[in-house]
């Protein structure tokens, strides 16, 4: 057997195979030049499905396959019983239709009744090569009997229909021209709402929820100008919309066929929603289509609103809750809001008639408010959709103040009017009052300005406070010149608690008999709190004979006066320094320059402003215009610094802590009052009302009934200041008069002179 060598022809079979794969996939890959149709935004299932009466556009598509081309020639035929050409305004015919952008001419653009014509070229040197939109056109569909072709006016290698000239020379170049199918229809559906939100069976919807939805038609599309709809509820009663509705925003899709396949709507209603409502949405609306146009009458659903589950919101308290410090004549206010948690938005209302509001303290008792209660105040805030006020301000004024340093509790009660039942809230919250006043002494035994007081009686008094407590440390009591403390060389003695001290000064020695002196009694709590300073007067009995008998007058003659009593005879020297009396004493009465009890704040304790001094207003004097100064102490003892300038006079000293001082200042004389402060240093400052000249201060001790009993001179001070008088200006103008008539003589003496010598030099100067 001879063997075949099989090698040579598998390797040519291999070769035939590859050149032959190859040339097959350059075939494939092999695009010719070509004109042809595209219709982007068809309709219906097959996507090239056009409705009668629909607006359509087409696009000429131009490949080149490569080559350089110079120019394209376009005609196509229509049938104009079936389609209208028409501009982009789909209403108006089209004697033209809208070239590319390829050549740089483009002659010859005719629409006729049945044919469409242009024509393209470059300029010399000029040519295109690619694919892309050659020209577009728009046509209206007149019926919708089927499949219509748009056709091209086509032969190969003929350049009078429709062709594409190769550049340079010129052959036609064009391989296809394709025809494109389109379908047109009838609108035979009807149109349907899809996209409900609430959707139909929704409950607990928001009450500020809008309603929407989308309309849609398949075919031609939605006519929404035709919309029509209604929202019902039982509270709500029922709110009419149509397509121009202020409440009514939509959104159309609409496609280049002028096909508006849906619109999505949104109702805003002008108020929210009521809770607890069941709500129907109702609408119709129609279709596009033609020749029949196609509606969805009564379309509706259902959807319910939320609950007002959430109570009244207690806010803004003043004073807040825990807040310490405060006020003990301090309102309570408070807002009450009825919300929706979460969201923020109005819920049913405050029902203000259920509100009480409980004000405990202790030592104060317990008081309950409502809007009857003339304490409490009522403010509506706002109110919402549907006429209920669902935030209110209130303010409680009570008739009485709390106590310092102590616990006040408030309670609130209210109800809102809620759906489907009322919200009830009840909250509890406390704040703590200040401490501000200092402690009250009283219940004084003797009582002050007594004179028949025995000379081994006690002291006693009551110190209470409030607030903090007293501070037993801090109270003192001087009586007859001793100052006695609860601690130290001179002790009273004390009981009961810092609310309330009983305190008893006994006495280091008796009193001596037919003597008077001062009990002056200073005390501070625990929060530094000054008492009142009390200040009395009392006097002993006279040789114990008449322990009953009533004081005898005081002498207005200035003279003893002697009185019988029980058939004894008493005589007692009393009378007032009636030099000074007859100075100073006005119709008011001695009491108006002489008060036994200065009520100046703490913090004026160190400076004293006056606006009058006897009956003259301080403040409406002319301020003296001069610098002259004065400070001097002259004479006396130096217990009080005097520094006078041209328009204020200003007195400073020592003298035992928070006691009053009365200073007379003469020749005038003024009386002026002050008190020291906690370290005893005081200050007085007046306007400086007094003559030129030496003026003297002392000090004035007065007894309880204000009358003076003694003085004592404490310095000197020199005022010294000129005035100018009329005489001043006077004299003044005088002279000015006398150098202005001086002046003018010399001035006619010169003139004179140099008329005489006009060629002097002095004279030239002068001329010049």
């Amino acid at each position: 057997m001879t063997k075949t060598n099989k090698k040579p022809i598998l390797k040519r079979l291999f070769l035939l195979s590859f050149v032959l794969f190859f040339l097959l996939i350059g075939k494939i890959s092999q695009a010719d030049t070509s004109f042809s149709f595209s219709v982007p935004e068809g309709q219906g299932s097959n996507h090239n499905e056009f409705y009668h009466g629909r607006c359509v556009r087409v696009d000429v598509m131009l490949d080149t396959d490569g080559h350089a081309t110079g120019g394209a020639d376009l005609e196509i035929n229509y049938d104009n019983s079936r389609i209208q050409i028409v501009n982009s305004d789909c209403s108006t015919p089209a004697t033209t239709i809208y070239p590319g952008t390829q050549y740089d001419n483009y002659p010859n653009n005719h629409v006729t009744s049945n044919k469409i014509t242009l024509g393209a070229y470059d300029n010399p040197g000029n040519s295109y090569t690619g694919s892309g939109r050659f020209a577009y056109f728009y046509f209206t569909v007149l019926d919708g009997a089927g499949d219509y072709d748009l056709d091209f006016e086509f032969t190969p290698g003929n350049t009078t229909d429709t062709n594409l000239a190769e550049s340079g020379s010129g052959n036609d170049i064009l391989q296809h021209a394709d025809s494109y199918t389109l379908h047109f229809a009838d609108d035979d559906d009807t149109p349907y709402v899809t996209n409900e939100n609430p959707a139909g069976g929704d409950s607990n919807v928001p009450v500020i929820a809008n309603i929407q939805h989308r309309l849609n038609d398949d075919d031609a599309g939605v006519n929404f100008s035709t919309l029509t709809e209604s929202l019902t509820g039982a509270n709500w009663g029922t709110t009419n919309y149509t397509a121009g509705s202020p409440q009514v925003s939509h959104s159309c899709h609409t496609t280049n066929a002028n096909r508006v396949p849906y619109c999505d709507v949104t109702i805003n209603p002008t108020n929210n929603l009521y809770y607890c409502e069941n709500y129907t949405v109702n609408l119709s609306f129609s279709d596009l289509g033609n020749p029949i146009v196609h509606s969805l009458n009564n379309y509706n659903y259902t959807f319910s609103t939320e609950p007002d589950n959430d109570p009244v919101e207690i806010y803004n308290q003043n004073p807040n809750n825990g807040a310490t410090g405060i006020s003990s004549d301090s309102n309570i206010s408070l807002n009450l809001r009825d919300l929706a948690n979460p969201g923020g938005y109005p819920g049913t209302g405050v029902n203000i008639s259920t509100l009480t509001i409980t004000v405990s303290a202790p030592g104060w008792g317990s008081q309950t408010y409502t809007v009857a209660s003339p304490e409490l105040t009522v403010t509506p805030l706002n109110t919402n959709d549907y006429g209920n006020v669902y935030d209110y301000s209130i303010v409680i004024d009570p008739a009485n103040d709390f106590p310092e340093n102590t616990l006040v509790t408030v309670t609130v009660d209210v109800d809102d009017y809620g759906c489907p039942s009322v919200n009830h809230q009840h909250l509890t919250y406390s704040f703590t009052t200040a401490d501000t006043q200092g402690p009250v002494c009283t219940l004084f035994t003797p009582t002050p300005g007594v004179v028949n007081v025995g000379t081994a009686d006690n002291i006693t008094f009551h110190c209470t406070d409030s607030g903090v407590g007293v501070n037993i440390n801090t109270v003192t009591a001087q009586v007859d010149g001793i100052i006695y403390t609860a601690t130290g060389a001179n002790q009273f003695t004390y009981s009961g608690t810092p609310a309330d001290y009983f305190i008893t000064v006994d006495p280091v020695s008796n009193f001596a008999l037919d003597h008077a002196w001062e009990v002056v009694v200073n005390a501070r709590d625990f929060s530094n709190n000054a008492a009142n300073q009390v200040a009395f007067g009392l006097a002993s009995g006279v040789n114990g004979s008449c322990p009953d008998c009533e004081a005898c007058p005081v002498c207005e003659t200035c003279e003893e006066t002697s009185c019988d009593c029980e058939e004894k005879t008493k005589t007692v020297t009393k009378y007032k320094d009636c030099t000074i009396i007859n100075q100073i004493t006005k119709k008011e009465g001695l009491d108006k320059w002489l008060p036994a009890k200065s009520k100046i704040s703490n913090s004026q304790l160190s400076y004293i402003s006056l606006n009058e001094i006897n009956d003259i207003n301080i403040h409406k004097l002319d301020k003296l215009k001069t610098n002259s100064l004065s400070t001097a102490i002259v004479g006396g003892e130096k217990q009080v610094l005097v520094t006078v300038s041209s328009d204020k006079v200003i007195f400073e000293g020592t003298a035992l802590p928070n006691t009053q001082i009365t200073l007379m200042i003469e020749s005038t004389p003024i009386i002026v009052t002050g008190l020291s402060d906690n370290n005893g240093y005081w200050r007085i400052e007046m306007a400086n009302i007094f003559t030129n000249g030496m003026h003297k201060v002392s000090a004035v001790t007065l007894s309880e009934d204000n009358y003076i009993v003694k003085t004592k001179e404490l310095a000197k001070f020199r005022v010294l200041r000129f005035r100018y008088g009329w005489w001043c200006w006077l004299l003044l103008l005088i002279m000015l008069l006398l150098a202005l008539n001086f002046y003018r003589k010399y001035k006619r003496f010169q003139k004179k002179y140099c008329q005489l010598k006009p060629k002097d030099r002095e004279c030239d100067k002068i001329k010049k």
